[in-house]
């Protein structure tokens, strides 16, 4: 049973596609048909430039446009602070919500300009075990999981946030206020101690009041972890890639300047200790294939959790 929970520990990694706002990252089931909470800390950074001839480097442009910055740096951080609670019904059914608190700071030469912070949009994703290998003690076999999900996205998050500069484009603000529908298919295999953990989501946006729409959005990770247990302490490292791809945003016109696709490498570790299970890891954009000439590119993103693992 041991080794069975710590299968569902390392169903990771649906992680957010070009903008916080265009995805998710779900720490899916702490616990085998255990219910828990947890609270998670994701951080992501953005660089750009203003050029010389007063182009703006700005994700999502059509957003908002600026001026007066010509020749600055631009940094944006986004971190989204999330408290989640996961339920068990008759072992196969996994109910999932996660409540945001966002908090979005753009940076001009490392002054900020805006600071953006407020409730973000809930989500919730029930998911459904197709296939689970029941566990013997003849530990040369491979046991394997499969694992699929649909969920929605609910537009509680505010999209008209102003400040003394004026409104903050639309990645900035803490919502999108679009229902948006999720899906996600997880399957992870194991040897003994080391194993492999494949993971992909997918994201379709609707357009929210204002006739914005973002991008469709696919993300895909793979990681090979390896397993140490010392009496009721058990650690697992995890190293691997993460791959995201996000479609041009629309409204009366499709813009082209939006979407793309970028690698990341990926590396964490999980620690369970009794009832707590502490997650961590890093990834660092090393490819980016962005559209267009006017978007910040992805750097580093870091993702911190802790769920308690309830009776």
């Amino acid at each position: 049973m041991r080794k069975l929970l710590l299968l569902t520990f390392l169903l990771i990694s649906l992680v957010g596609l070009a903008c916080e706002h265009c995805n998710v990252y779900l720490n899916i089931s702490p616990g085998d048909y255990k219910n828990s909470f947890g609270i998670f800390m994701r951080s992501r950074t953005m660089l750009g430039d203003y050029n010389l001839s007063g182009q703006n480097y700005l994700k999502h442009t059509s957003h908002n446009s600026q001026s007066g910055f010509l020749g600055n740096q631009v940094r944006e951080e986004y971190n989204i602070y999330e408290v989640r609670g996961n339920f068990y019904f008759k072992e196969r059914w996994n109910t999932i919500i996660v409540l945001p608190f966002v908090q979005n700071v753009q940076y001009i030469n490392d002054i900020a300009k805006y600071n953006v912070s407020g409730v973000g949009d809930p989500m919730l994703l029930q998911r459904f075990q197709l296939y689970n290998t029941k566990l013997t003690e003849d530990t040369s076999k491979f046991v394997h999981r499969v694992t699929v999900g649909i969920g929605i996205k609910i537009p509680l998050g505010s999209i008209e946030r102003e400040y003394l500069y004026g409104k903050p484009n639309l990645d900035l603000q803490p919502g999108t206020g679009s229902w948006d529908a999720l899906g996600s298919f997880s399957y992870v295999v194991r040897k003994q101690k080391v194993g492999l953990i494949f993971n992909s989501n997918i994201k379709l946006n609707s357009a929210n009041e204002n006739k914005y729409q973002y991008g469709n959005t696919t993300n895909v990770t793979a990681n090979v972890f390896y397993m140490f247990n010392l009496k009721e302490v058990t650690f697992v490292p995890f190293y691997g890639t993460y791959y995201e791809k996000a479609n041009y945003d629309r409204n009366s016109d499709i813009h082209t300047d939006t979407g793309g696709s970028s690698w990341y490498s990926d590396i964490g570790f999980k620690l369970n200790v009794k009832k707590l299970l502490l997650t961590s890891n890093v990834q660092f954009a090393f490819e980016n294939n962005l559209n267009g000439i006017n978007q910040l590119v992805p750097k580093a993103r870091l993702i911190i959790g802790l769920n308690y693992l309830l009776k």
